[in-house]
């Protein structure tokens, strides 16, 4: 089976949501009014601000479109964000400024305009810069526009619910939504909607526990995992755990990270962080990735601070705080495209996810150290166990990258890097 690799990456950006232009935004961004008020006798002034709208080399189209977005024109408004992002299409010449981007695409999304709503959900999804991700945000605006009929926005909605991107995972739900966007002739949703129906399908899922109860250890695992997440089943930790014990008594590496997950949290257990530890190492002593980074988190947590005053110095230096954004952010070697082409050379799709037809999106993020050097790999989005030890291993296999700056010094800074498995 053919397989695409799709790697989309951003930096996870702090940006405020602004509702009004407040008297600290950059010069020329504000222009101030004057509203005089009585009460009791009493005169009261406020001044307020709104955006300022600089325009140069727009063209005619351009500036009339600026003139109908100042005047409350859903449509308008969506455009000149757009224009705020950098899209020269617009034919309005502003600079790039992504919290006038995000203001004006507001303005239209809360008029209903369906392509700003749509807009705004693949922002807040957490592949661009313009936004910091907030998966509860995307999918609110995903639904906002899906709700009004539009295709790409329901096959969205239902990968939020299938995954669980902001808003409890609903199989029922996730199915809905991409039935919706499929009767409008969406591919992906067409797609995505054969998948689950395949997968958990009742002759699938019977088939899956018979499989498990005759001892198959990867049945079990997934019978687990189905327990685990509320796929095909209802969610029962307690199941959860019984299937992933009997396949981690076996030697499942997938099935002992589970285990150790549940023992960790309290799922369908009693919290016991020994347990957890017990079962983490078993799983990293086969090589799996994501159990060794846990397990190096909690040996980490658990260590004595014995020199507490230190420690509150060294995070609050330049060198000991991970920042969001910087006046010069890290660069791989070669930018950009070099590091989408390193990605795309390196990432090896999972034989097992590519027979099982798994793909989806993982979310990861790790910390550019003031050496240029990869640390703190962490999943933010799971989909698979195979393929989130595929997306830590390739990042951690990263060379050094030129590390950001602040004031003319090294930082660390924190990346996000969401990278699309998809099959074809």
């Amino acid at each position: 089976m053919k397989h695409i690799i799709r790697i989309l990456f951003a930096v996870a950006l702090l940006i405020a949501v602004p509702t009004t232009m407040n008297a600290q935004s950059p010069k020329g961004k504000t222009t101030k009014g004057k509203v005089t008020t009585k009460a009791n006798g009493t005169t009261k002034t406020k001044t307020t601000t709104t955006p300022k709208i600089i325009e140069k080399n727009s063209t005619a189209k351009g500036l009339e479109i600026i003139n109908k977005a100042k005047k409350g024109d859903a449509e308008a408004q969506f455009y000149l964000g757009q224009a705020y992002t950098g899209k020269s299409w617009t034919g309005i010449g502003v600079a790039k400024d992504f919290k006038l981007a995000l203001y004006w695409t507001r303005k239209s999304a809360e008029q209903g305009c369906v392509m700003a709503q749509t807009e705004l959900g693949f922002w807040y999804s957490g592949i661009t810069v313009i936004v910091k991700e907030d998966l509860n945000q995307s999918k609110y605006w995903f639904q906002k526009a899906a709700e009004q009929g539009d295709a790409m926005a329901q096959y969205r909605l239902g990968k939020c619910y299938y995954h669980g991107d902001g808003v409890a995972k609903d199989l029922k739900q996730a199915v809905y939504w991409y039935r919706k966007a499929a009767e409008q002739g969406d591919e992906d949703a067409k797609k995505a909607l054969e998948e689950v129906e395949k997968k958990f399908s009742p002759s699938a899922l019977e088939s899956l526990k018979n499989k498990a109860q005759n001892g198959d250890s990867k049945a079990q695992f997934e019978l687990g995992r189905c327990y685990h997440e509320g796929e095909g089943f209802t969610k029962d930790y307690q199941q959860a755990v019984y299937w992933f014990r009997k396949a981690a008594e076996k030697g499942n590496a997938n099935a002992q990270f589970y285990l150790g997950l549940c023992y960790y949290n309290g799922e369908g257990v009693a919290k016991d962080e020994q347990q957890a530890i017990y079962w983490f190492r078993k799983a990293a002593e086969q090589g799996d990735l994501l159990a060794k980074v846990t397990l190096e988190k909690i040996e980490k947590k658990s260590q004595p601070s014995s020199s507490s005053s230190q420690a509150k110095s060294s995070t609050s230096s330049s060198s000991g705080q991970v920042h969001d954004v910087v006046e010069q952010m890290p660069q791989f070697p070669g930018g950009q495209s070099a590091l989408f082409q390193f990605l795309s050379q390196n990432i090896h799709y999972p034989e097992i996810c590519e027979k099982k037809g798994i793909q989806g999106r993982v979310i990861c993020s790790c910390v550019v150290d003031t050496d240029g050097s990869i640390t703190d790999v962490q999943v933010k989005q799971s989909v698979d166990p195979n393929l989130d030890r595929e997306a830590v291993r390739v990042i951690q296999s990263m060379p050094k990258w030129t590390p950001g700056k602040e004031n003319g010094l090294p930082v660390r800074v924190r990346y996000t890097i969401p990278i699309t498995f998809r099959l074809q």
